[in-house]
């Protein structure tokens, strides 16, 4: 597994305006976007993320403590606690989220580590936000059967829709 922060002000945007789009209750952030982007709040760009929704996020570098994630996100799994409670984590209806947050992971997570996530991600969310790239490796594992291109004017990402 690699280390890397995000700079990316589309894929922020992305990510921020989605949310506003979808009004998700709860959202499952692979990775903690925010902790990565170097958000100290739920607010950025002129838009927030209101307290109503529930963030769970899954810190795949909990190496790096920061205590105000504890304030930010509702409740945090370290990545090797989410890895083996995944298939219990998923089989529970009241641990379905209505986003799966999947962004800023290129080059992070190993062949393994994502061959053994994408086939529980959609079964544990409505869809998911993620980078074009992703989500046709989420389509050729077959964890997904297509997604929706979503621009940000000088980018595209990716919606992944859980099926049925």
């Amino acid at each position: 597994m690699q280390t890397g922060t995000i700079t990316d002000a589309d894929m922020i945007f992305f990510y921020l305006s989605m949310l506003d789009y979808l009004k998700p209750k709860r959202v499952l952030d692979i990775g903690m976007f925010l902790k990565r982007a170097g958000f100290v709040s739920r607010q950025a760009m002129s838009m927030e993320i209101s307290r109503e929704i529930v963030l769970h996020g899954v810190d795949v570098f909990p190496e790096y403590p920061l205590g105000i994630y504890g304030i930010i996100y509702d409740a945090v799994l370290d990545w090797e606690t989410f890895l083996k409670e995944v298939d219990r984590y998923a089989a529970m209806l009241e641990n379905r989220f209505d986003v799966a947050v999947l962004l800023g992971m290129e080059g992070i997570l190993s062949r393994e580590e994502e061959e053994k996530l994408y086939p529980h991600l959609l079964r544990l969310s409505r869809g998911v936000m993620t980078e074009v790239e992703t989500a046709k490796r989420l389509i050729g594992s077959k964890a997904a059967n297509g997604y929706q291109p979503v621009s940000t004017g000088a980018k595209q990402f990716a919606w992944v829709p859980a099926a049925g």
